[in-house]
């Protein structure tokens, strides 16, 4: 199956990034701790994005996108700054703004697919 890529739709600025760490941990006495990585992924970024001010064709874009993609199926994104990945998106909130306009919030989850 092919990777589609997200539409070049930019998010709202204020998205925000989070990164997260999956490390084994072993305790010992006297609280001594000993730390390692979890796996070759082990570092995880979760975008939190907002597109507000939408056109209606460009949020039936955006939710069709995502839709089409069913919350399981990968699909490339370049965040703010950053370089191309893949990432998942499990939903989205579309909030209709009036005037033909719409905003969407979703969280797109790195992804580490073969």
């Amino acid at each position: 199956m092919t990777v589609q890529t997200f539409p070049s739709i930019a998010p709202s600025t204020g998205s925000d990034e989070k990164r997260s760490y999956n490390v084994r941990k072993t305790n010992f006495g006297d609280g001594y701790q000993q730390r390692v990585a979890d796996g070759l992924n082990s570092a995880r970024t979760v975008w939190n994005l907002s597109f507000q001010g939408l056109t209606t064709t460009d949020a039936n874009t955006v939710e069709a996108f995502i839709e089409a993609r069913g919350g399981h199926e990968s699909f490339y994104w370049t965040p703010p700054n950053g370089s191309q990945g893949r990432w998942v998106c499990e939903g989205l909130n579309r909030v209709e703004e009036g005037n033909a306009h719409a905003s969407i919030s979703v969280q797109f989850v790195q992804s580490f697919d073969l």
